[in-house]
């Protein structure tokens, strides 16, 4: 696999408006993980089993994660740790791509902004529906 990622690597195709504007349409890398930090992007199966979701960890508890969609308006059910496939590691979109770090300053940094946004990109979009409406009438 290019980029350097170890051969437990997965890569998805990934839509859907929940993570926008950092994931749709692309592609993701998913490794593995055994530990988790909050404002990780989580890959897990969903809680009716038929699906992969995609969404960032906001809180852990014991066993469990609790994810939220960044532009989503609620938390989602708590997710088992055993339905977890793993972290995302790389985001990738028309042959380009960009590493989300494990460690260190910029890996904090990027778990912080996608907070941030996580709790800003609702407030937004319901503003967008507002507006919407406006030019409507």
């Amino acid at each position: 696999m290019n980029s350097g990622r170890s051969a437990r690597s997965q890569r998805y195709d990934l839509r859907g408006p929940s993570m926008f504007p950092l994931i749709r349409p692309m592609q993701a890398v998913v490794e593995p993980v055994s530990h988790w930090q909050v404002g990780d992007i989580a890959a897990y199966i969903g809680p009716t089993g038929d699906r992969l979701v995609f969404h960032r960890v906001v809180a852990a508890e014991a066993g469990f994660l609790v994810t939220r969609g960044d532009t989503n308006l609620k938390e989602d059910q708590r997710v088992p740790i055993d339905s977890l496939i793993g972290r995302v590691v790389r985001i990738e979109l028309a042959g380009y791509g960009v590493d989300l770090p494990e460690t260190g300053p910029l890996a904090n940094l990027q778990r912080r902004l996608g907070l941030a946004w996580g709790r800003a990109a609702p407030r937004l979009r319901r503003i967008g529906r507002r507006l919407r409406r406006i030019r409507k009438v």
